[in-house]
């Protein structure tokens, strides 16, 4: 598990980022509050962390759309695992979400990168 520094630090950036993300789908004049299949992506060091990660997302609704072999821009090799599920815009940038999903990763050694929907 990462410590609680750790945890903070990746906090800190979703929560920066899903705010830049809601302002620029305000902007656009989408209704945050509509339901849209949402992608959630994670990076895990090896397949055993990758595999267990993804029963527990099922376990909290999630399809698991990919579980294969990854690199990291930093060259770093493991297991992407990405899981859809339906929420609003607004569930899924919230800060709860972020953390949420954040901490669950950690328990597998591995790290949540953030969400997208496909809006158009």
């Amino acid at each position: 598990m990462f410590s609680e520094e750790r945890i903070q630090e990746r906090l800190e950036g979703h929560i920066r980022r899903n705010w830049e993300i809601l302002k620029h789908l305000r902007e656009k004049g989408l209704a945050l509050n509509s339901a849209f299949m949402t992608e959630h992506h994670f990076f895990s060091p090896r397949q055993l962390e990758a595999g267990k990660l993804a029963i527990a997302l099922e376990k909290k609704s999630f399809n698991i759309i990919e579980m294969e072999p990854a690199e990291t821009k930093e060259g770093q090799e493991g297991w992407a695992v990405v899981g859809e599920v339906e929420m609003t815009l607004e569930a899924a940038a919230d800060p709860a979400t972020a953390d949420e999903l954040t901490r669950l990763a950690a328990t597998f050694e591995s790290i949540y990168d953030g969400w997208g929907a496909e809006v158009e």
